[in-house]
């Protein structure tokens, strides 16, 4: 039987939230991005077997405690109900969540740093390594990867990471990275992997190769560089002789404040727009 993987990220829980004054409330954005979450998470719980969150959970290193204490109660509940939840940190919040002792629960695994780990998932054991962001990652992973203990007996074997890699693109001029001291190459990712799940990215797409890499982009837009993207979520199902099969699961989302609607607009008319390292920065 086929078990089944939620895989989201880049929730940016904290994005545009009024923490003084709920008064000026109604044009802000934040109370979306908890949405969205939160709609991701009840999807994992009711429909699958493990719930992977890959990185910029939170989006800053230090989020109001109003925003850590929702967020934190909202994974408890949903780990509460028995689906296995794990969190491999992004660049946002520095490689590492605040602590807390709603992140104790026992359904509740957050990767401090880079590891593999089995999953029992009803008999069916799945090898979860997972890499914390690395900084000037390119040459780091592979030696990063090479030095862990893996799982000897599991019959599918995921990597979670939150890096651009080789090949992923983003932003109305598509732009591609490649070759970056920031970017992951592709051949230091194939350490008999089954699927590569990788966040950082916010447009949603599958990079094939072996092993295929999905970014399964952000929950909401955190730029105007991102104003044609449909955001949402992944759900992966591993079956026993199979490559894992993605279905992308789309999230509503809000309207777009007045200067991105103009930079929309901007995009259309003009097909393509230069991509500089400051969009780049927004996007990721």
């Amino acid at each position: 039987m086929a078990k089944r993987v939620l895989f989201f990220s880049d929730t940016h829980l904290g994005f545009d939230y009024p923490v003084r004054s709920k008064r000026s409330a109604p044009h802000r954005r934040g109370e979306q991005f908890f949405k969205n979450f939160e709609t991701a998470l009840a999807h994992g719980v009711e429909h699958c077997d493990l719930i992977i969150h890959g990185g910029d959970f939170f989006h800053r290193s230090r989020p109001h405690p109003s925003v850590v204490d929702r967020a934190y109660l909202t994974l408890v509940e949903a780990a509460s109900a028995g689906v296995p939840i794990i969190i491999v940190p992004g660049n946002h919040e520095r490689s590492v969540l605040p602590p807390s002792l709603w992140l104790s629960h026992r359904f509740l695994t957050v990767f401090g740093q880079p590891q593999s780990i089995a999953m029992d998932l009803d008999g069916v054991v799945v090898e979860i390594t997972g890499v914390p962001h690395l900084n000037d990652v390119r040459g780091q992973m592979a030696r990063t990867l090479a030095e862990l203990p893996r799982v000897h007996e599991a019959q599918h074997r995921l990597c979670v990471i939150h890096q651009a890699v080789d090949g992923s693109t983003v932003g109305p001029g598509d732009f591609t990275f490649f070759n970056r001291p920031d970017t992951v190459a592709r051949h230091e990712l194939d350490q008999n992997f089954d699927l590569v799940l990788s966040g950082h990215i916010h447009r949603h797409q599958l990079l094939p190769g072996r092993p295929p890499v999905l970014h399964c982009g952000s929950t909401e837009r955190t730029s105007r560089a991102e104003v044609a993207e449909q955001k949402g979520y992944a759900v992966i199902e591993l079956e026993s002789a199979a490559d894992p099969s993605i279905t992308f699961h789309a999230l509503p989302m809000t309207e777009l404040p007045e200067p991105w609607r103009d930079r929309a607009a901007a995009v259309a008319a003009a097909g393509a727009l230069d991509y500089d390292d400051a969009h780049l920065a927004q996007t990721r």
